[in-house]
């Protein structure tokens, strides 16, 4: 029992750190593109990437706005809200990290990703990065 216990006590450990590794680098790639740390949209985004990550099977961003949503207790309207302001926000600064993720070539520069071109784009290099 003594042994079953530690093995449950390590993997929480793990578990633990897992979570606070992926934290970390979701907060990292939202500074770099720009998001303001200090906005409900920079929360909301950081939760919902951490669900997509997680998720072991596709996801729809309709759901995850839900999930967050319950998170913390408000709407899925809000929370789409504040994402899209976060986004907007990161799209008038324009970082370099920002220009470089969500350039496109159509002769008018960097054009401001919707909700869940973001999401998905943050999401997959994040799955797909060597940090994880």
């Amino acid at each position: 029992t003594i042994v079953v216990f530690l093995i449950f006590i390590l993997s929480v450990v793990a578990l633990k750190s897992s979570n606070f590794k992926t934290d970390s680098i979701i907060k990292k790639h939202l500074i770099r593109i720009g998001i303001p740390t200090n906005s409900l949209g920079y929360l909301y985004i950081t939760d919902a990437l951490k669900n997509m990550i997680n998720a072991s099977q596709g996801y729809l961003i309709s759901d995850i706005y839900e999930t967050v949503a319950k998170n913390y207790e408000t709407t899925q309207q809000c929370v789409e809200g504040a994402i899209r302001n976060a986004i907007s926000r990161a799209h008038e600064k324009r970082s370099k990290d920002y220009s470089k993720i969500f350039s496109k070539s159509n002769g008018r520069g960097t054009v401001k990703p919707t909700n869940s071109q973001l999401l998905t784009k943050l999401a997959e290099s994040i799955k797909i990065s060597d940090e994880l």
